[in-house]
């Protein structure tokens, strides 16, 4: 094992390859499944990069699977020779338009062939697995780089520019080696039953079916297929689209619902169906009235411009969660949908809360940080996290989305698959959903996303297709959604949608 630290001091530069120097020293335990490494320090320093080799032998190895940075990351099994994709030539164009490369970890982390955020497993030619991650994601993220060749992996921590002044805890590290269960059971925790433990999420979402063209008599029409169907339809919930703007949160559009949301989530909890909302609290758009009116909630980039964090919409830039009037809005927000009755919060796009550089916080802490915000405001509200790097999401959500946005397609326009990682695909959200099926009942319950069994003009999934999404979803998920009116559904589709009546 070797290790590196670099930091500055007193504007001079220091390299630290031994357990300590005159200025810093570190704390080194380790056994055979756990790697701790803390900087003892007394000086206020500023932390460059630090990172761990780690010798582990690849003899054997038959895939690894890397873990992507959030929630729509692509994250599979890769062989050997294959490699993490990198953002095309076309999303390289999209990005100065659109800025696309902030839905993923492109901007600061530097990229390998193979590299896993959090934690990585390799599988062994007798099927045996081979766990190692990090079990600290406060301090910062983490990235595992594996070398085959070399018979290393590399560990490091997002930490560049992080200004310490006392004990700092660079390594947590825990390496497990058996059969599946046992590696998850010990590196996760034991898995949980979603249906035995009554929280299995069966219901609606409205963003497949009508997306952003949502109104009340559509939500309404929508809402009474599933009060007569036979099935134990819980949630019903009300996506994009009902807002005056994205961070307008307090202002619905009277022109799509002219009576607001009240009486419809009332109707819903009558049903004995819970409501749910839709938000992506931690941005606004470029036409909202917060971002014209409230400039100063926002961080800023290099050049003191609100920092984009996306192209969906109008454009749509990251608030700055540690200020105060950041905060009081959104718990306004929040507490204004409950006394609606709404019990559910899907929120969206939470990635952009950690996307400004801080010289004093980590990316990861400040993720971990507005996380804690939203779990303490929401009090036992459910929470479905989106967008969000998976380590934050640990034990401060309830259901998670595990993939990208499925598409009505089987991997979305062609030159969709040369701009980044996080692009919607049915595809890689059913290699999502099927590789971090391990999650499921241990960290937070899997949300896949929907199945579509609809068959309709806007939709070119074949049956098998279909079939294959619908098979992923009851299989690892725990929130098995759909966006189609079933009421329009042929016996042949109610036939598989029954399926859900055993579960």
């Amino acid at each position: 094992m070797k290790l590196e630290l670099k930091y500055s001091y007193s504007g001079k530069d220091y390299i630290v390859n031994e357990p300590g120097d005159a200025r810093v020293s570190f704390l080194v335990k380790r056994d055979d499944n756990h790697l701790l490494i803390n900087l003892i320090n007394r000086l206020p320093i500023i932390i460059k990069s630090f990172k761990v080799e780690i010798d582990k032998p690849f003899y054997g190895v038959k895939k690894v699977f890397l873990n992507g940075w959030q929630s729509w990351s692509n994250s599979k099994l890769y062989s050997l020779d294959q490699h993490v994709g990198k953002v095309g030539l076309i999303g390289l164009l999209a990005d100065k338009h659109y800025g696309v490369k902030n839905y993923g970890d492109y901007n600061f982390v530097k990229y390998s062939r193979l590299y896993s955020h959090l934690y990585t497993y390799l599988i062994n030619s007798d099927d045996s697995i081979y766990l190692i991650g990090s079990k600290n994601e406060t301090t910062g993220f983490s990235i595992f780089r594996l070398q085959p060749k070399e018979g290393k992996i590399i560990f490091e921590k997002d930490i560049d520019n992080v200004n310490i002044f006392g004990d700092y805890e660079l390594a947590n590290i825990e390496m497990y080696e058996g059969d599946e269960e046992f590696v998850f059971n010990h590196f996760f925790g034991k898995k949980h039953d979603a249906k035995a433990e009554g929280k299995l999420l069966k219901g609606y979402t409205s963003w497949y079916r009508h997306y952003q063209d949502i109104d009340e008599a559509k939500i309404l029409n929508d809402l009474r297929g599933f009060e007569e169907s036979k099935i134990d339809f819980n949630v019903f919930q009300i996506d994009d689209g009902y807002q005056q703007a994205i961070g307008d949160w307090l202002k619905v559009d009277k022109r799509k619902f002219p009576n607001g949301l009240e009486k419809i989530a009332a109707r819903i909890n009558k049903n004995k169906m819970t409501a749910g909302i839709w938000l992506a609290p931690f941005v606004a758009e470029s036409t909202s009235d917060i971002y014209k009116i409230h400039k100063d909630w926002f961080c800023l980039d290099k050049k003191g411009r609100p920092l984009r964090a996306g192209g969906n919409w109008s454009g749509f830039y990251c608030l700055d969660i540690y200020n105060k009037n950041v905060r009081e809005y959104l718990t306004k927000v929040f507490k204004h949908y409950q006394e609606m009755g709404f019990k559910l919060f899907k929120l969206d796009f939470l990635y952009a809360a950690c996307l400004a550089k801080r010289e004093l916080k980590s990316r990861g802490q400040v993720m971990n940080e507005a996380m804690d915000f939203l779990r303490e405001v929401l009090k036992d509200s459910l929470i479905l996290g989106c967008g969000l790097p998976l380590g934050a999401a640990f034990g401060k959500v309830d259901y998670m989305r595990i993939g990208c946005d499925v598409t009505l397609s089987w991997n979305d326009k062609w030159f969709m698959r040369f701009t980044n990682n996080e692009r919607p695909s049915t595809l890689h959200a059913i290699e999502n959903t099927t590789y971090r099926h391990h999650l499921d009942g241990r960290v937070f319950y899997n949300d896949p996303d929907v199945f579509v069994l609809r068959n309709s003009e806007d939709v070119s999934l074949t049956s098998e297709q279909k079939h294959l999404l619908f098979d992923a979803n009851i299989k690892y998920g725990s929130v098995l959604f759909t966006s189609d009116d079933i009421s329009l559904y042929t016996p042949e589709e109610n036939a598989i949608l029954n399926m859900l009546k055993d579960l």
